[in-house]
């Protein structure tokens, strides 16, 4: 064969060489293409939520829950032993009054970051770096990091610091890495942070303030109703003839129990009882333990109640006056009604709104 037929020949087999490489890595994208589909698809499948409190993450296979040796539970990365503990939270309101700052000016936040970085830099956890800043992390959720060395046994790890304004939280975690790569793993599972709204701790202390459990008054001379329920009609322990109504999902309020057709408040009611009904208060649900232990058999769980109450008719002098006087607002209020026996049921009421408390007896029911 002469050099020109050698040379078509070569040009034959490479052309053929070449076509099998590009369907071999065209097979190989392919394989790879569905493979990371699967993987993804067995992922999410298989997520499960840690629960911590006052909010929740999602973790895959990759992680499992373990409790560790001073009962803190946390999550473990199985591939590296890497972990996330949670640390604690705290109202971002109290931080801000505490050390004079706003989170919504982004010059100011370095001072929540500071507070943090001097508070754990301690001897066993010597800090050595960090963010300096927040970062959006997700649905108006911001995080800062700082990294530490444990002088214990030469372990390196983060420390997570995450914001969010709009629930009033600061949420602080804590990570071993084991390897500068993890950190990207640990950051997955933190992105799927789910916020619950925090706890007023100030609504928090005003309900606690409520152990004044036998507010007997002169007033207390008609004949009362006896039946532990938010039902029935309420008048409060004041000089004044103020009256509540709840009934099949409807409340009134009277300016006097007296006069019943007039001067009048009317509207649905949504009422929740016990812890969830706190919790929906923004209030810590465990305050619920010292409020029925501190009442001496007077309180039970369920004597606790959450009430939103929306107005959809004003009467005042004989006028309806509904068009002019409701823009949309509600009622907010804690009721805890108290076991006096055969002298009566009592309620103790605290404002969502302004704190104020004021104690009713129940006239009928």
């Amino acid at each position: 064969m002469n050099e020109k037929g050698n040379n078509k020949v070569l040009l034959i087999i490479i052309g053929i060489i070449s076509g099998i490489f590009v369907v071999a890595i065209a097979i190989f994208l392919s394989i790879k293409f569905l493979f990371n589909d699967r993987v993804k698809t067995v992922s999410v499948i298989g997520k499960s939520k840690f629960y911590a409190d006052g909010y929740n993450l999602e973790y895959n296979g990759n992680w499992s829950k373990k409790t560790f040796s001073d009962e803190t539970e946390g999550l473990m990365f199985k591939k590296s032993e890497a972990y996330i503990i949670p640390l604690g939270n705290s109202a971002l309101s109290e931080m801000e009054e505490k050390y004079n700052f706003d989170f919504d000016k982004e010059s100011e936040r370095k001072i929540l970051y500071d507070k943090f970085y001097s508070y754990w830099n301690r001897s066993n956890n010597k800090l050595y770096s960090g963010s300096e800043d927040f970062k959006l992390l997700s649905n108006n959720t911001y995080y800062a990091t700082m990294n530490y060395t444990n002088t214990l046994n030469n372990k390196k790890g983060k420390m997570y610091l995450i914001v969010n304004k709009n629930n009033n939280i600061v949420i602080s975690l804590m990570s071993d890495i084991k390897y500068e790569s993890n950190n990207n793993d640990v950051l997955d599972v933190i992105k799927t942070i789910k916020i619950e709204k925090m706890y007023n701790n100030e609504l928090s202390n005003s309900l606690s303030s409520m152990s004044n459990w036998n507010r007997y008054s002169s007033l207390r001379n008609d004949k009362l109703g006896l039946k532990k329920s938010i039902n029935g009609g309420w008048r409060i322990l004041e000089n004044s003839e103020e009256y509540w109504v709840f009934k099949d999902g409807k409340f009134w309020w009277y300016k006097s129990y007296k006069n019943l057709d007039d001067n009048y408040w009317y509207g649905t009611s949504e009422i929740i009882r016990g812890k969830k009904g706190l919790k929906e208060a923004g209030i810590d649900e465990s305050k619920i333990d010292s409020i029925t232990s501190n009442s001496h058999g007077k309180v039970k769980e369920d004597d606790i109640y959450y009430l939103k109450l929306i107005p959809s008719k004003i009467i005042s002098g004989g006028v309806d006056k509904s068009s002019t006087n409701i823009n949309g607002g509600t009622f907010n209020m804690v009721w805890i009604l108290v076991d006096h026996g055969t002298e009566g049921i009592e309620a103790q009421i605290l404002n969502i709104k302004n704190y104020e408390t004021s104690y009713y007896f129940k006239l009928n029911d």
